[in-house]
């Protein structure tokens, strides 16, 4: 099949959904599909960057995104006539037989897209929580979404947000990471400090704030040495590194790619996922999880689901419970490897191989039928 998968957020920067487009791209085109993936990114709309990933996949660049603030984070998408003239280029010059949508009512490739493609659409909705544009454009986006064929949702979550806005009927069908290759990558250990690794965002619903705080208690009352390895940028970086000005064990790696993510939780012991809400599913969790790191996260929904069991939870915003479960795995090394181990075996199930066959399977069905 000719497959064309449609990305919402900036391909030049690292975020879940670019995780999952990507992941499936590399999957679908090792299962034998000739597959396209469009999304915002690069300078200059008129030179459209087209390149070929070592895996196959073809990726065009639509043009520069633009960040706009949307339900308590910040997106990079693209808004301007370029990328939409962009798109719409890559769709003449192919005959694609179905068209992915990640998000499909987000401005820029995937509306475009979803409007004018004469091929049958799968959107894939990620959303978790309220959305301004659902609320006040629901009229307007339940019409385009009529223009789905079929409509998935990354988790129960992100079903219930896209069907009590724009109706219609979902199939759930959970992110899903390359976990092999966070399995066999594997780093050298000879200290004996425990290494705690935060991955996201800096911005309130992250949660970082609590964190360091839950970090500066922690090392007052342990003897055992610990680091805290702090990955991402956002708002709230020059605030975050004030408060940890004074902790010498505060690790800041900035933004990195893929390759450099996996190094570090190789070279980690605790994986901490502290987010307030506004998480759907949580992929970096699997990441973590799949790296055999021990992972201590907030028992939000999005969360709690992927855990069931293999992750130590605690009370979303409370600093208090994450210094108690924080001080629980670092002191009990026995406590890690079970979790390390529980959480291997449950990142098996949210495979990337496995989640390109369920959508293989949609894709050849719409393919032999048509669009509807």
């Amino acid at each position: 099949m000719n497959i064309l998968e449609i990305c919402p957020y900036s391909l030049d920067s690292i975020g879940g959904v670019q995780v999952q487009v990507l992941g499936l791209a590399k999957a679908l085109t090792k299962l034998g599909h000739r597959v396209v993936v469009v999304g915002p990114g690069g300078q200059n709309y008129k030179a459209a960057r087209t390149s070929q990933d070592e895996s196959g996949y073809l990726v065009v660049r639509t043009g520069p995104a633009t960040e706009v603030e949307a339900n308590g984070s910040i997106a990079p998408i693209a808004v301007g006539v370029g990328s939409t003239l962009s798109t719409l280029s890559t769709m003449r010059q192919n005959r694609f037989d179905v068209v992915h949508l990640h998000e499909p009512l987000v401005p820029g490739p995937c509306l475009t897209a979803l409007l004018a493609s004469k091929a049958p659409v799968v959107g894939t909705f990620h959303l978790s929580g309220p959305s301004a544009s659902y609320k006040y454009l629901a009229p307007v986006v339940r019409k385009m979404a009529t223009r789905l064929s079929v409509r998935c949702a990354v988790s129960p979550m992100a079903e219930n947000t896209a069907h009590s806005s724009l109706g219609g009927d979902y199939r759930v069908l959970y992110n899903a990471v390359d976990s092999e290759k966070y399995r066999t990558h594997k780093t050298s250990r000879e200290d004996t400090c425990v290494r705690i690794v935060f991955v996201g965002r800096h911005e309130k619903r992250k949660g970082l704030g609590v964190l360091i705080e839950a970090y500066r208690r922690l090392i007052s009352n342990v003897s055992i040495p610990c680091e805290l390895v702090v990955v991402g940028t956002g708002p709230d970086t020059a605030g975050a590194r004030a408060a940890s000005s004074d902790l010498n064990s505060v690790v800041w790696a900035g933004q990195v790619d893929e390759e450099a993510l996996i190094d570090i939780m190789a070279s980690c012991d605790i994986f901490c996922a502290p987010s307030l809400s506004g998480e759907s599913f949580g992929v970096v969790l699997v990441e973590a999880m799949a790296s055999g790191l021990a992972v201590v996260a907030s028992n939000i929904e999005g969360y709690s689901h992927v855990a069931a069991g293999a992750c130590e939870l605690f009370a979303p915003g409370d600093v208090d419970a994450l210094e108690s479960s924080l001080t629980r795995v670092v002191q009990d090394s026995g406590l890690r490897k079970e979790l390390s181990t529980l959480g291997r075996e449950r990142a098996k199930e949210f495979d990337i191989v496995k989640l390109a066959s369920h959508y293989q399977e949609i894709f050849s069905t719409l393919a032999t039928k048509g669009i509807d």
